[in-house]
């Protein structure tokens, strides 16, 4: 007979067997590229930064890429090419640790290209044959566009396209989806000169509200400029609403607010409520999208004056052109971010000259902590009126290679 004390003893003895069995079922193996991540870290840095171990260890550990999660391969693209030529595109979400993951779970990288123009200008953007060139030249699952609030909102009409402006822009999508691209789709400029071509001959600038209203500063020159909220509001409402059921649409809700005399038109105490509500539209309208948003006086939560934007599906956008950028300088807002559950972007890097020692930087941070990288501009990779790759081109060539592996 078994006394009630060897009893208690067995039970424990199972319940640890239990244990370890759950733990092997569970724990999913480390790809090989955790492996060589873990090799680099012994060597006392993040591979590709001058980060330290120690600095590492205070900030929190990289993100583990998975080669497979529970038996389904993960090509980290989120984009699937069907043998008929068309795409399936995985909803992409936030996961809690700031990680942008696909319905398996599986990690994506989101990497792409400022392409074509909707904000200013005469319109324009590539053809189906020169998208075709491109994805031909270049490994990239992702496009992001900058569109000006009150073209769409007046559906005015694109002279260079011949066609009025929200039938243009849903052309773009379904053209850039067609050739396995998701679509970020960039709040950006709001004055109402029009696009130009025919007989409009004035083409207007990016910065063409900031010029209007210093020519003629007044109410109504003050509402193009970007602290004016209700034209983008209603675009972002209009869009949410249209292409709140496609995974592969991106809601970037404010294009580099503060610029300018943007602080003294929208302070900190207005903006952050502003900011916060464009997170909402999104969040109401299209709650599976991924809203982009612009880190403009972050520090400002950060340091606490102001508390954290709430929602989900976030991803806290950077712009940088600086040669010199190290990925440490980013490595601590990272940190941040992925405690509240949100993701980052550079959403704007690189220009007329790309810095190979930036790039690898960046290239590092994506890798390991699963920042996306847009680069600015398309046109700037390419030599002029074709699609074959320049220096500048090739540079991004092997970086989103590199990052991706072998899966495009």
């Amino acid at each position: 007979m078994r006394t009630q004390r060897t009893g208690g003893r067995q039970r424990k003895a199972l319940a640890w067997i239990c244990l370890l069995l759950m733990w092997f079922v569970l724990a999913p193996p480390d790809d090989t590229s955790q492996l060589a991540q873990q090799s680099s870290l012994q060597n006392n840095e993040v591979p590709g930064t001058s980060i330290s171990i120690q600095r590492v260890r205070q900030l929190g550990t990289p993100i583990k890429s998975r080669a497979t999660v529970a038996g389904i391969s993960c090509n980290h693209t989120g984009v699937t090419k069907h043998p008929d030529g068309t795409y399936h595109f995985s909803w992409l979400h936030v996961d809690r640790n700031g990680n942008v993951s696909d319905e398996n779970k599986c990690i994506v990288h989101l990497l792409g290209l400022n392409q074509g123009w909707f904000a200013s200008g005469d319109a324009g953007y590539p053809s189906p044959q020169e998208w075709t060139q491109w994805k031909q030249a270049l490994p990239y699952n992702m496009v992001r566009l900058n569109y000006n609030s009150v073209y769409w909102n007046t559906d005015v009409f694109v002279p260079k396209s011949n066609m009025h402006f929200r039938a243009l822009v849903q052309d773009y999508i379904k053209n850039a989806e067609a050739h396995g691209l998701y679509i970020e789709l960039d709040t950006g400029p709001q004055h109402p000169e029009p696009p130009c071509g025919g007989s409009v001959t004035f083409c207007s600038s990016q910065n063409q509200a900031a010029k209007d209203y210093a020519a003629n500063p007044n109410p109504q020159t003050a509402q193009e400029m970007p602290s004016y909220t209700p034209p983008g509001d209603q675009s972002i409402a209009d869009l949410t609403k249209l292409y709140g059921n496609d995974p592969a649409v991106i809601f970037d809700v404010w294009n580099e607010p503060g610029d300018g005399n943007f602080n003294q038109m929208l302070p900190d105490a207005q903006f952050f409520p502003a900011m916060q509500n464009r997170i909402n539209i999104v969040n109401t309208n299209a709650p599976k999208s991924l809203v982009v948003v612009y880190a403009h006086d972050l520090p400002q939560i950060t340091g606490g004056q102001f508390p954290p934007y709430h929602g989900k599906n976030i991803l806290i956008d950077h712009h940088t052109y600086s040669t010199s950028f190290t990925a440490s300088q980013m490595v601590p807002n990272i940190q941040f971010y992925k405690q509240h559950g949100w993701g980052t972007i550079v959403n704007e890097y690189g220009g007329s000259t790309a810095s190979a020692p930036a790039l690898q930087q960046l290239s590092s941070l994506a890798k390991h902590y699963d920042v996306g990288l847009v680069y600015f501009y398309a046109g700037n990779l390419v030599n002029n009126n074709t699609v074959q790759l320049n220096s500048n081109g090739q540079l991004v060539q092997n970086a989103y290679t590199s990052i991706f592996g072998s899966t495009q």
